[in-house]
């Protein structure tokens, strides 16, 4: 008996349509492109079944690749058929297997006595197995955990692909045996002869890296197992496992789920297409029904996702094959400009698909594909912007919109620039917890919490609004410390220290020394839980939260961070602050996201998202971002392992390894076809980094006839203001007169070191915090290795015979004075080691010779408020002359004289700048009594040839002169604070971040 719902939707379908629906025994194979009423068919064809057969709800199985699918999915079959729509098994692959081993649990003892692994103790578990390895290659001298994440990928995709532990290794071991018996290894004429060919030389680092990979992808697992662990690819892999052994467990699901559909079966992988294949085996032609489209397969590695879908085929071949080619969606414009783009990817002669043409069932009117050039980053975001906002206005809702771009990160800008103009809108990305601004401040607090007594985790608290703490109070304390030797600590609880500053708020400094008193003690005896729920009452956090216009989102993100301390105190009782904010640092070190769930509300706000996000949705109008050369399409990808899958018996293909972006070109396509009026694609000829950019090769591939190009020139007026207010950081710091009186003359003071200009020229406030103000910073541990490596080379210097023994003992002594871990101090010492050894020997008969070291200069005039102070590495005097010659050092490998110049896109020309003020430097001290007519700078680490570089440059007047002008200008621009509205051109930029949470 069918329901008047049923018949409503049956009578709208389509001839093919119907048929997919009426076609309810048998193997059935559906191309549905986008559009083409994939869901519907799928909950019609469910109805059917329970209408034309005696099935049982339950007997019927429906797998889905998201919740988000499996929810869309139920809500429309109860419309269609009532209660009995909860009964039919909907599911994700992921949460069918999950049932399957919590309903048979006697067939899983290990996965039901285990808990799920998180991805981070994925990667504490593989860097713990790579420290106690005596790996080759893949555990790296200058980095023993680099391939840490690639080999966590390699293993993903091994399960993913089915292949287990057992079978790598022996695949790996056959491709070793074929590789020693190739004959033709090595040249045998010409210049080359005896050296081992280059394709070989890969082919052997590949088995190399394949060969350990194995032995890795063993002890990974067996330490999975060994701490009850299992991770997301194990479900289906241990379910996929047990199904082939277990006939008695397969034959009970193949009786109990009769029907079995699968949607999106383009994005399926082998494990899950073993668990489909396995559970329709026990007929020839089984009652199975796929839906998919070649054309939008984005989430397979690259070249297995055409053959997954189309063994299917070649496994059933009695299946019908649906082609759905009626759109509901789009515009026919929209259709005929994706079906131009997606035709460059070639199907294979013996695919037996056909491409048909999609037909628009809207009446939309025809409007181009328009493809809009603008000529820099700023001014792209600004027609964007001002489109859109024209669109609101002229009645458009804002829902109808979307923002489609690239990456995640891509997301920041387009927020920026929404917020600047007032734009409604909801990022449906991830987005991580941890790079919230507020969420920054309060990770700020904990730190100072749990290093109490340190400066340097101090200084942050000082300049956040929080605490009310005035700018100038802040300089002030800051550079009293400094110049009295005294810890910022020391001053906050000495009242009568405090009093002679004359502060502005002196109370707030009392007061917040009170609080990290209270604090700190509280850390040692209440949980940490409590901790965290007092500390962000107590400082005023939450009810700044509560004050802010997206108090929502901001208190979702801190009950994020609350739930994620909450996760970790329950897998580890008794987690101390220490061990909790060391995990957050592991989190942003391996770049795992603590995600911010996305809601799918329906506030009326333009939609911005990544194009896998978009994959299901439609808008009015898509407007597709960033879309030049290497953003969207032939992106360099970086592969550490090439897995042998055709070896392995993963289905691949040939012609898409030929073209490596017919997966971009898919997720281009599946971008366009989200739209059904029109198209928006833009790009800038300057990205944000002003380095020229090409148009992606997708926007010359749309047929021309769908296309419209169009030229956006912003006026120099409106687009100076919009890239002004795009830079500003988010609130600006009020500056009082006082407060720039004080800066002004702290830089009088201090004066211009030549890492001060360099950092100042990188980004102003880099120099502002470490240069100017000197804020008390942690320091890295190339900085610790540069610092140790330097004063060795100086100590050396002065003793009369020297050895290299005493050399490294130089190093060490400095090494040993360092807060760094074990594992770094190990690691730094055999480095130094090694570099400081062949240095020595390689320079032995230039030691002990007439040199001056770490020679410290102060308060050189270049003008009457302009002065630099610097301290030069190494002098090595000329002899019988008053000549001598400048040597900077440098770490590192050794740098090509165009980088050192800044005559290559990469290099600023900071080396060279830094010997040029060295000169200025010398030619002031004590009245030019030693003339510097050379520079070098001194490599200490050879290159990858062994070869040691000390590049000599003649200094040159013009030069001097134009770093002279420089330095007097950017002067200028410090002591009128011409910086203070800015940020630099770096997105990332760390200081420019510390700038905004600061004063937010």
């Amino acid at each position: 008996m069918t329901t008047p719902q049923f018949e409503d939707y049956y009578k709208k379908l389509n001839p093919r349509q119907k048929q997919a629906v009426d076609t309810v025994e048998g193997s059935v194979m559906v191309v549905a492109g986008p559009g083409t009423g994939k869901t519907q068919i799928l909950t019609l064809r469910i109805a059917n079944i329970l209408l034309k057969t005696d099935t049982n709800p339950s007997n019927i199985l429906a797998l889905a690749f998201t919740e988000s699918a499996v929810l869309a999915m139920r809500k429309r079959l109860v419309e269609i058929i009532g209660p009995d729509g909860y009964k039919v098994y909907i599911s994700t692959f992921h949460g069918f297997c999950n049932e399957i081993i919590q309903n048979h649990p006697e067939d899983f003892p290990h996965l039901i006595s285990s808990t799920s692994i998180t991805e981070l103790e994925q990667i504490e578990i593989i860097q713990a197995i790579l420290e106690a390895s005596s790996l080759k290659v893949l555990r790296p001298f200058g980095d023993p955990l680099y391939y840490t994440r690639s080999i966590l990928s390699a293993t993903n995709d091994l399960k993913k692909e089915n292949i287990s532990p057992e079978k790598f290794p022996e695949v790996v071991k056959n491709m070793f045996d074929d590789y020693q018996k190739i004959t033709d290894l090595y040249y045998d004429k010409g210049a080359n002869k005896g050296k081992k060919k280059g394709k070989y030389l890969t082919l052997e680092r590949d088995v190399a890296k394949n060969q350990e990979l194995a032995e890795v992808y063993e002890k990974y697992q067996s330490e999975l197992k060994r701490q009850r662990f299992y991770d997301y690819n194990d479900m289906i892999v241990e379910v996929v496992s047990a199904l082939q052994k277990n006939s008695e467990l397969l034959t009970l699901l193949q009786e109990k789920y009769q029907y079995l559909l699968v949607d999106e079966h383009q994005d399926t992988n082998a494990s899950q297409n073993k668990i489909i294949e396995l559970l329709s085996s026990f007929y020839p032609d089984p009652n199975l029904f796929v839906v998919g489209d070649e054309k939008q397969a984005i989430y397979r590695f690259q070249g297995a996702s055409l053959e997954n879908f189309l063994y299917f085929k070649s496994l059933y071949k009695n299946a019908v094959l649906i082609n759905l080619d009626q759109n509901y969606r789009s515009s026919q414009t929209v259709l005929d400009a994706a079906a131009s783009l997606i035709s460059k990817n070639i199907l294979p002669e013996d695919s037996g698909i056909i491409r048909e043409n999609l037909k628009a069932q809207q009446s939309f009117e025809k409007l181009p594909v328009k493809v809009v050039e603008t000529d820099n980053y700023y001014a792209e975001y600004l027609n964007i912007a001002n489109d859109i906002k024209n669109k609101i206005n002229s009645g458009i809702s804002p829902n109808q919109i979307a923002v489609i771009y690239r990456n995640n990160k891509d997301a920041t800008p387009l927020a920026d620039v929404f917020n600047q103009l007032k734009i409604p809108y909801l990022i449906h990305s991830e987005q991580d917890l941890l790079t919230d601004i507020d969420i920054q401040k309060l990770l700020m607090i904990l730190k100072a919490v749990e290093h109490f007594g340190q400066d340097e985790y101090l200084f942050p608290l000082l300049n956040l609004r929080l605490f009310k703490i005035t700018p100038l109070d802040s300089f002030k304390i800051i550079q009293f410390s400094r110049k009295s030797h005294l810890s910022l600590y020391d001053l906050l609880k000495s009242s009568d220290k405090i009093k002679t500053l004359d502060l502005e708020n002196a109370e707030a400094l009392t007061d917040l020394y009170g609080k990290l008193v209270n604090w700190s003690a509280l850390k040692n005896d209440d949980s940490l839980e409590n901790l965290f729920t007092y500390l962000v009452n107590e400082s005023g956090l939450l009810k700044m939260l509560f004050e802010k216009a997206d108090s929502l989102t901001k208190l979702e993100k801190l009950t994020g961070l609350y739930q994620e301390l909450k996760n970790l105190v329950e897998k580890r009782s008794n987690v101390t602050l220490s061990q909790f904010l060391n995990h957050l640092d592991l989190l942003t070190e391996h770049q795992i996201l603590i995600k911010k769930p996305v809601k799918n509300n329906q506030q009326k706000a333009v939609n911005l998202m990544t194009a896998h996000r978009s994959k299901g949705l439609e808008f009015e109008y898509v407007y597709i971002t960033q879309a030049f050369d290497k953003h969207w399409g032939n992106k360099r990808s970086h592969n550490s392992f090439n897995l042998p899958w055709q070896e392995l018996g993963v289905l691949t293909t040939s012609h898409e390894l030929e073209d490596p972006n017919q997966d971009e070109r898919r997720l281009f396509y599946v971008a366009m076809t989200r739209a059904k009026k029109q198209v928006i694609i833009s790009y800038s000829k300057v990205g944000f980094d002003g380095k020229e950019q090409l148009p992606t090769q997708f926007i010359e591939e749309i047929d021309e006839a769908y296309k419209d190009k169009e030229i956006f020139e912003s006026k120099d007026e409106e687009l100076n203001d919009f890239t002004e207010k795009l830079l500003s950081v988010h609130q600006t710091m009020e500056l009082k007169v006082d407060d720039r009186e004080f800066l002004k003359e702290l830089f009088l003071v201090e004066g211009l070191s030549v890492s001060g200009l360099n950092n100042y020229l990188k980004c102003p406030w880099q120099y502002f915090y470490e240069n100017l103000l000197q804020i008390p910073t942690i320091k890295d541990k190339q900085q610790i290795f540069g610092t140790a490596i330097h004063h060795a080379i100086c100590k050396t210097h002065s003793l009369d015979n020297p050895n290299k023994n005493q050399l490294v003992s130089f190093f060490k002594e400095v090494l040993d004075r360092q807060p760094i871990s074990h594992r770094e101090y190990k690691e730094l010492l055999e480095r130094g080691t090694e570099i400081l050894s062949n240095y020595f020997d390689n320079y032995r008969d230039l030691w002990n010779k007439d040199v001056i070291c770490e020679l410290n200069i102060k308060n050189v005039s270049l003008s009457d408020q302009i002065r630099i102070n610097g301290r030069i590495d190494r002098i090595a005097k000329v002899p019988n002359s008053k000549e001598v010659v400048i040597f900077d050092i440098k770490t590192g490998k050794p740098k090509t004289r165009g980088t050192i110049e800044g005559t290559t896109l990469e290099s600023r020309g900071d080396y060279k700048r830094q010997l040029n003020f060295y000169k200025l430097l010398l030619d002031g001290y004590e009245g030019g009594r030693m003339i510097a007519k050379t520079g070098v700078i001194d490599f200490v680490e050879p290159d990858s040839k062994g070869e040691f570089h000390q590049e000599r440059f003649e200094y040159d007047e013009s030069e001097l002169k134009v770093l002279k002008d420089q330095i007097l200008d950017v002067g200028r621009q410090i002591m009128n604070l011409e910086f203070w509205d800015s940020r630099c051109e770096d997105k990332d930029c760390q200081y420019c971040q510390l700038r905004d949470i600061l004063n937010s």
